[in-house]
């Protein structure tokens, strides 16, 4: 029998990974406008601190106004990041 939590979190690893290893192929290889590649880094590293937290830090296991209030503050965080470094 397979223990669902650890292959939940070996899956959420892996996803990890590919992203960051997509984002440094990207910055070295992608033929994008810097600041667009720079903006989508950005939301890169927005979507990795939601997999860490909700993942590592056990946000799941929260009481659902919490995560709603994560949810929220992430969003909220990562559009006006973005929308400043395309300013």
């Amino acid at each position: 029998m397979f223990n669902w939590k650890k292959e939940h979190l070996l899956i959420t690893l892996a996803v990890l990974f590919i992203l960051t290893f997509s984002s440094w192929i990207m910055i070295y290889s992608a033929a994008l406008e810097p600041r667009i590649l720079g903006a989508f880094l950005l939301l890169l590293a927005f979507v990795k601190v939601q997999l860490i937290i909700s993942q590592y830090m056990e946000l799941n296991k929260a009481i659902p106004i919490v995560q709603i209030a994560f949810w929220v503050w992430t969003t909220g965080t990562c559009a006006m990041s973005v929308t400043m470094y395309l300013l």
